[in-house]
């Protein structure tokens, strides 16, 4: 789970295949810092201690300076560091120097050297300005770097990058160029588009080949890249991530957006129509019932996939098929062999032995295992019930997207819903 502010939905770029609006990105204006706050503090006091918090967008260095900085040390007050997701455009000294002074972990969409990066950028359909936005983004994470900023990527497998093996090999590359100068970790996305666009888009034998031969080469280099080690422990039981996995409903995500007027929506890939707040009722997960019947009924991998992203999925109805179903297992298969190659007698969840310690069959002997543990951990929540709007919000007086308004409301009693995980109660407030 994650909370991410946003400040505004405006995008200095043009990314090809961006899933947010294009009047959500070409509307300008500041964020109401008051209403920010009261949201980001309600959310806080409900939701697991160690949620992250970061700033997201739109293009979220594209606020005022004074204004970025008090978000940046909202954020760090209450978690001791920051984090933004950055399409890396701007980067002045004064930027570099307020992630310097907040602890800030930015995050750069860069999909690659050169060409590989065409669908990025001011724009995607003139060489020229990708070139020299790509050359841009090389220089400014060297510059971040030497300020000793951490840094990490975020990078959209396509047909400009990921559609065979020489343009994979340049990503390698890529990838070891960035670690020898101190990115410590990146994270791979699948490209999707409404319709589907397969002049894009991956499908998904090209998509499977990607993600395997990617996962060989982080795992030769000890890489950090994900979510290749996420579904290792997602495997193991350790965890569950990232959130594509964990059987969201896209009425009631587990990522919570605080919107530039201090309302809370879903995940910004619900955005497509723009920033609209929760629903007050959200519509029940027929979405995973359906799945576990139909598409993915007796899958080895449910447990750990859950029928992937809905915002990925295709097709009309609650079921919505999967869309990346065909690389997904493709690549918990390949890890599965991997982890059993090197550890014969591993439990995995898969084997349908509960979460448990995956190396406790190791240790069934009279020499036990280094991996055995003490004591039992102590499981973690694996989410509370989202807020649906925004806490006592002020009215901001540059609002940034159509937004939906609500009266001010008396907050209800916290309910057990019937799927067991907490429900937070409902607090409307503020103006648009």
């Amino acid at each position: 789970m994650t909370v991410v502010v946003l400040p505004t939905g405006y995008c200095n770029i043009k990314c090809a295949y961006c899933f947010e609006s294009e009047e959500m990105r070409s509307t300008a204006g500041r964020p109401d810092l008051p209403a920010v706050e009261r949201t980001l503090d309600y959310l806080l006091e409900r939701l697991p201690s160690d949620m992250p918090v970061g700033l997201h967008g739109g293009e979220c260095t594209m606020v005022p300076l004074k204004d970025l900085e008090a978000l940046l040390a909202m954020i760090t007050k209450r978690r001791g560091h920051s984090a933004v997701q950055t399409n890396g455009y701007q980067m002045s000294p004064a930027l570099i120097g307020l992630f310097k002074t907040y602890n800030t972990k930015v995050s750069i969409s860069w999909d690659g050297p050169g060409e590989l990066n065409r669908f990025r950028g001011p724009d995607p359909d003139d060489p020229a300005a990708t070139h020299e936005y790509t050359e841009k983004l090389a220089r400014n994470v060297e510059r971040l770097r030497e300020a000793d900023v951490r840094v990490s990527i975020t990078t959209v497998l396509s047909r400009a990058n990921a559609s065979d093996d020489e343009k994979l090999g340049r990503l390698k590359e890529w990838m070891l160029w960035l670690h020898e100068r101190g990115v410590a970790a990146g994270r791979f996305n699948p490209l999707f588009r409404h319709p589907t666009d397969y002049a894009m888009e991956l499908r998904g034998e090209e998509l499977a080949h990607a993600y395997t031969e990617l996962f060989d080469f982080v795992t030769e280099k000890q890489l950090l890249w994900f979510p290749f080690r996420e579904m290792i422990d997602n495997l193991l039981g350790l965890s569950l991530g990232p959130c594509v996995f964990a059987g969201c409903n896209p009425d009631d995500t587990f990522v919570y957006s605080i919107f530039p007027n201090g309302h809370v929506g879903n995940c910004d890939r619900t955005m497509g129509n723009g920033m609209t707040p929760r629903p007050d009722v959200p519509r029940r997960n027929f979405r995973q019932e359906i799945l576990k019947q139909n598409h993915c009924a007796g899958c080895k991998y449910w447990r750990v996939c859950h029928g992937g992203c809905p915002a990925h999925s295709v097709g009309d109805g609650a079921a919505l098929t999967p869309r990346f179903c065909k690389a997904d297992y493709a690549l918990y298969e390949h890890i599965e062999s991997r982890l059993r190659g090197l550890l014969p007698n591993i439990r995995l969840v898969v084997d349908g032995k509960g979460r448990g310690n995956p190396f406790s069959a190791i240790s069934d002997g009279p020499d036990p295992s280094s991996f055995r543990p003490r004591s039992a951990p102590t499981p973690r929540p694996r989410a509370a019930d989202p807020v649906r709007s925004v806490a006592e919000a002020a009215p901001s007086a540059t609002p940034t997207a159509p937004l939906a308004s609500a009266a001010p409301t008396t907050p209800p009693p916290v309910e057990a819903p019937r799927d067991g995980r907490r429900r937070l109660p409902l607090v409307d407030g503020g103006g648009a």
